[in-house]
């Protein structure tokens, strides 16, 4: 009896060691939201003007041997690579804003509550409005 108690433990302490953890994703706080949001916005802006100052260097290369003979390459690489940052920039702002909103969030919903009216019970809802921190 004691060797099929011991068979058991150890079975249940190894199934143990290689089971996955339940909670494996972390859940962020208001705290970390708000600076991932402050992180991805002054990264954005930092692409957007990188982008800019690229695209009009680009732009502005205006070299009369290279426009006249069709060897403009510098240039559309300099514009592509600018465009693409500003693009990049723009979908980080989008980021940082959704983020901000999952840090805090104020919505509207109808909250439905038990009444008792002429002695029976009866579901009734009002309007609720919810700001949520989370923590």
């Amino acid at each position: 009896m004691k060797k099929i108690i011991a068979c058991f433990a150890l079975l249940i302490m190894a199934n143990s060691i290689y089971s996955q953890q339940n909670n494996s994703t972390a859940t962020l706080t208001k705290k970390d939201y708000l600076q991932k949001s402050k992180n991805q916005k002054t990264a954005a802006w930092c692409f957007m003007g990188g982008g800019l100052v690229i695209t009009t260097l680009g732009v502005t290369n205006n070299t009369s041997d290279n426009f006249n003979s069709g060897n403009n390459t510098g240039r559309v690489a300099g514009i592509v690579t600018g465009l693409v940052a500003i693009t990049i920039g723009t979908t980080l702002l989008i980021a940082s804003s959704k983020n901000k909103l999952k840090a805090e969030s104020l919505s509207f919903r109808m909250e439905k509550v038990p009444l008792i009216q002429q002695k029976s019970l009866v579901s009734g809802s009002y309007p609720a409005l919810s700001f949520r921190i989370n923590f």
